[in-house]
Formats: C-alpha cells, structure tokens, sequence
C-alpha cells in the first residue's frame, strides 16, 4: 500500500531591505550632499522588491526636490561670495577715502571732547525745534559727571558752544559731552552732537579706518561733512 507522505516546504517570503553603502558618508551637521543621495538611490534601487519595485513616479519626486535644494545651496553660496567681496570693496573704498581726507576739515557725528587744561574746546549740537534752553554736561571716561556748564537761552539748528568754565577745572584728556535741551519743562532731551576739526591721521581697524581730530578718535564712517 502505497502511503503519500506531504511535506510542506517553508515559505520564505522576498523582504526589501535598504543598505547604506559603505562609502556613504554625511556631510556638515549629518546633511546629505548630492553624491552621498545618489549612493543612498541606487543602493534602495539594488536591494528592492522585485515583486514591489519602487514607485517610479515617487523616485522622480525625489530627484526634483533634491535638485531644487542643490540648487538653493548653490545659489547662496555665490551670493555669500558676492556679499564678501563687496564688503572687501567697501573697506577698501573707505581706507582709500580717510587717506584722503588726511588734512581736510570735517564734520564729525561724536560725543566726544579732548580738553587741554585752561584752553577752551568747541562743541557742535544740533538744537530740536521748540527746544528754548540747553545745558552741557561732561562726563569722565567712568560715566561720572564731571562739569556743568548752562547755555541759557537757545534757538533750533546747529550751534557751537564754548566748552569754557567747565574745562578750566578739567586735567587735559579725552570726555564726553551731552547737550540737553528743554522747553520749558521738566523733560529734557540729549541732542546730536558733533565734533569738528582737521583730521590728523588714520588708523585702520577690523571695523574700518579710525580718523583722529584734535586727539578724539572716531571712525571715518562718522563723518557727515568735509568743509575744507
């Protein structure tokens, strides 16, 4: 008698697994770099199902958002590149410039005074429209106010004060200056302030070139006007 013997053979079942190849390697921050996603499409393409291949449609989509990054990146590294040799340019066209104005007289946006003991020293403030009062203080290099000295009577634009009672007290050095106008009031307000005179030399930092005016240091980028 013939016996029929049914032996149910093991189903093995066909996985896709993604392997990274060994070469694959992450550039600054982990972030993939073209080549590196290129190594990771063709290992998913090697090592897919071929009873579910991948979803050409879906690789496309891939392709066409990673080319549009790589183009992005592409495009702000020329204008990092751009953007620094501009500001090379920039500096260079400023150390040019305070070479020149070497021995020209200029208007200077600064709070700063260098008073030699006994000898005056001149001032700029631009008075507010309204302002009918102003007071000029003086500070040392700590914050601590040093001289008082009152303007009286003032009009709205541009004026140059005498920094004289208050500096006759003062060992010759470098202040700074503020000139507070009021109304009429109890509030008072600081007003621009400036310092005019010839530069007399220049000195070039890593912020751009420093010009020197009567022993006050201030950068070149500063100057509002150059009157002679």
């Amino acid at each position: 008698m013939a016996t029929g013997i049914s032996a149910a053979a093991p189903s093995t079942a066909t996985q896709s697994t993604t392997t990274q190849p060994d070469s694959l390697t992450r550039g600054p921050g982990g972030a993939l770099g073209k080549d590196q996603f290129l190594q990771l499409l063709v290992a998913q393409m090697k090592n897919q199902d071929p009873m579910n291949p991948m979803d050409s449609s879906q690789m496309a989509a891939q392709l066409a958002q990673f080319s549009s990054v790589e183009q992005l990146t592409q495009i702000n590294e020329t204008l990092s590149t751009q953007s620094t040799g501009q500001t090379g340019l920039a500096t260079l066209l400023a150390n040019n410039g305070a070479l020149g104005a070497v021995g020209k007289s200029v208007v200077v946006a600064a709070d700063s005074v260098d008073t030699t003991k006994g000898a005056p020293a001149s001032v700029l403030a631009d008075v507010p429209a309204g302002a009918t009062h102003a007071t000029l203080k003086v500070y040392a290099s700590d914050g601590t106010e040093v001289a008082s000295q009152d303007l009286g009577a003032v009009s709205a634009g541009r004026h140059a004060f005498t920094v004289g009672s208050s500096a006759k007290s003062l060992a010759g050095g470098t202040y700074k200056y503020v000139v507070e106008t009021d109304a009429g009031t109890n509030e008072t307000n600081a007003a621009p302030t400036y310092v005019s005179g010839k530069i007399d030399g220049v000195r070039f930092s890593s912020h751009g070139p420093v010009v020197s005016i009567g022993g006050v240091e201030v950068p070149y980028m500063s100057v509002t006007e150059i009157t002679g």
